[in-house]
This record gives structure tokens, sequence and C-alpha cells, in this order.
């Protein structure tokens, strides 16, 4: 008897905390409590990277906008997320992300050398789909469309891109450059099955790629104007991405560089 009268008590004390938020048919339940924030994501995909940012909705918050290269067929693509406000903490708010048109709808396979980037009112999605081309789409107000393309010289493997506006008549497009002189396998015996990673100390027997920062310098018709220049010595292993950032008046103010092996 004690049993039946301890759940009927539990049972309407989770019943009474319940009634402020009770699920209703139909409607979707909050996600972060009485706040209903959650944790951005653009749905069922594998990756999920960020491509670039625009005033475009407004001064105050950037719209954004990233790329879903693998995945469920209907949430692949590049999105583009409005900003909504801003959160109790102060943090950043968006509206549900929207697939937008790119020139690379249809596509199997999205290049990683990508990226979306302002220039005053333009806003332009940047795509190094080659070592010797350029790709230039422009924001038409509902998505990318292709502009034209401008060959580029000199360049070897490259793992990202970025692009900045360096004085009124030049543009900077950064280059984070991949040496491709790594091997899985340990160089003795690249093609057995059965071989150790390791030596004695666990110490691993092959050698990853290595990445330093380049530039190449560009008109405002996006022209090459200057050779490939180093800007540093292999610098990082792994390369994967790389970011220019700017200062308050939109500046240089260095670069960040990152490695998929952290």
């Amino acid at each position: 008897m004690k049993r039946i009268l301890l759940l009927i008590s539990l049972t309407c004390l989770m019943a009474s905390g319940l009634d402020a938020q009770a699920p209703q048919n139909g409607k979707p339940l909050m996600a972060g409590g009485t706040d209903g924030l959650a944790p951005w994501s653009s749905g069922l995909v594998y990756t999920h990277r960020p491509m670039g940012y625009a005033y475009i909705s407004g001064q105050d918050i950037p719209d954004v906008f990233f790329l879903s290269p693998n995945g469920i067929p209907e949430y692949t693509g590049l999105w583009h997320a409005i900003p909504e406000g801003t959160a109790p903490d102060g943090g950043p708010v968006y509206r549900k992300g929207a697939n937008i048109l790119n020139p690379l709808d249809g596509t199997k396979k999205f290049p990683s050398r990508l990226r979306v980037f302002q220039d005053g009112k333009d806003v332009w999605m940047v795509m190094l789909a080659t070592s010797r081309e350029l790709s230039l789409a422009r924001w038409d107000g509902g998505g990318f469309v292709l502009e034209r393309k401008v060959p580029v010289e000199g360049l070897s493997y490259i793992s990202d891109i970025d692009v900045i506006r360096r004085d009124k008549r030049t543009l900077e497009l950064v280059l984070l450059c991949h040496d491709k002189q790594g091997h899985y396998r340990p160089e003795d015996d690249p093609k057995a099955v059965k071989l150790s990673y390791y030596d004695g100390a666990g110490i691993y027997r092959g050698e990853f790629d290595k990445g330093r920062l380049c530039r190449v310098r560009l008109d405002n018709n996006w022209n090459q104007v200057s050779a490939v220049e180093d800007l540093t010595s292999w610098i990082i292993t792994g390369p994967s991405r790389v970011a220019a950032v700017r200062s308050a008046d939109g500046a240089l103010d260095g670069y960040i560089v990152g490695s998929k092996l952290g």
C-alpha cells in the first residue's frame, strides 16, 4: 500500500512540474528549456563547415554561410542562416538555416577550398576548384550566381583559402599550402599489409603532410597581380583550415591556422 501511495505521489509531482511546458500535439518541443535555444545544427549531415559571413540582414550580427558536403541528400549543400537576435548571455541567435542556390548544386563533390567574402556591398562565393582557376559567384539576394572564372598561376596543392581586402586597389587571396610529402605507411615497406606503424618506443613511423601560409595579390577585377609569396616556413602538421583575422576597421590583423589533427 505504501508503494502505491509513493508512486501516485511521484506521478502527481511530475505532472505538476510539466504543466507549464506540457507537450502539445503537433507542436515542437522546446530545445533549451524556457528559452527554447539549442546548439546550432544543419540537420542530418556528417560534416558542417563554416564558409564565411556577411552583413546582409543588418549591421549588428552577420549572416552566416556553412557547407554540408555529405549526409542525407536534402540536408547537403550551401546553407544561409539569418540572425534573429541575442540570447540572455549575449550570444547570437540564428533562425533555422535555409538551403540556398549556388553553382555547386547537383555536383557530387563540393570543393573544400571555398569561402564567402564580403567586399563592401558585394558578397562573393570564392572557390578554388583547381590549382589554376578561381571561380567567383555573386550573391543576388537569394543565392550565389556564377559570374566568372579567372586564371591563377604558380599554385601548388592548397588545403584552404580565405580572402581579405588589403587596400582600395588590392585583394589578398590567403592560401594554406600543402607539401604533399606525407605517407601514412612507413617508407621502408609501403605496400606491406602486416607491418608495425610504430617503433619500439611507440613513435609513429609514418609522416604527415605539412603546411605553410602563402598569398597572392589580386586587383579589383580579381586578376592576379603578384607571384605566390610564402608568408611562413612549414608551420603546421595536417593543415586543413585558415582564416584571416580582421580588426575593428576591417584591416588584416593576422591569420588563424588549424589542423585536422588538432
